[in-house]
């Protein structure tokens, strides 16, 4: 009886083990996915000094970038089970620059809105694309283009323009299968971005943005 109840058990849980292998969808060569998430995008930033263009004198001033939250979709194509070629396209997200309190133009609190378009093209290696969780790693190219600059605060109307950015980029993420060609995600990337903000032609300054971008969503396979 004990041997019987045994091998019931142990044909039960092959069983089970063989139904969820055969739910866990493998990503595969040919597949399109397309996934959607929320993301938040935390600059790493670092500025030199803001420059007074008609004296070349070092304010001694930097700046700072906020963070801010919007949503991405991507395509991806397996171009075999392993590897991928990923189109990001983020929406634009909004995020304010402030001044620091030191030099002579500290403490001025916030001073440019600006908006971020930044797509992006990566290059990624799936490691089990057959199993349930499909971790995966990229390298890539990004542009970032800037939006709707426009001075706020004590710099309310003046004339804001940042230079655009080319800029490698990295990630790392995984795909949770859900069945039926859906699949949960998680997403980390690293954006190499910098430009130059001038101000009424009259201030400049040098910032590395760098954001570290979080993700979560959710993606179909075709």
């Amino acid at each position: 009886m004990k041997s019987l109840v045994k091998n019931s058990v142990l044909a039960a849980l092959a069983s089970s083990l063989t139904i969820g292998a055969a739910l866990a969808q493998a990503h595969e060569e040919g597949d399109i996915l397309m996934r959607g998430r929320v993301i938040y995008v935390n600059p790493m930033d670092d500025s030199d000094s803001i420059i007074i263009a008609a004296t070349g004198q070092d304010s001694g001033t930097t700046v700072e970038v906020g963070a801010g939250t919007t949503l991405d979709l991507d395509f991806s194509y397996m171009f075999t089970d392993n590897f991928a070629l990923e189109l990001l396209l983020d929406l634009s997200s909004k995020h304010t620059v402030n001044t620091s309190d030191t030099g002579v133009l500290g403490g001025l609190g916030d001073v440019i809105e600006v908006n971020t378009l930044p797509p992006s093209l990566f290059a990624q290696y799936h490691f089990a694309p057959k199993a349930t969780v499909q971790p995966y790693v990229g390298l890539g190219l990004n542009y970032t283009m800037f939006l709707n600059e426009k001075g706020i605060g004590a710099l309310a109307g003046a004339d804001v323009e940042l230079d655009s950015s080319f800029g490698l980029g990295a990630q790392a993420g995984a795909d949770i299968d859900l069945g039926n060609n859906w699949f949960a995600n998680v997403d980390m990337k690293y954006i190499d971005i910098d430009t130059q903000a001038s101000i009424n032609s009259a201030l400049r300054a040098d910032v590395s943005i760098d954001p570290v971008i979080f993700g979560v969503g959710i993606g179909t396979r075709f």
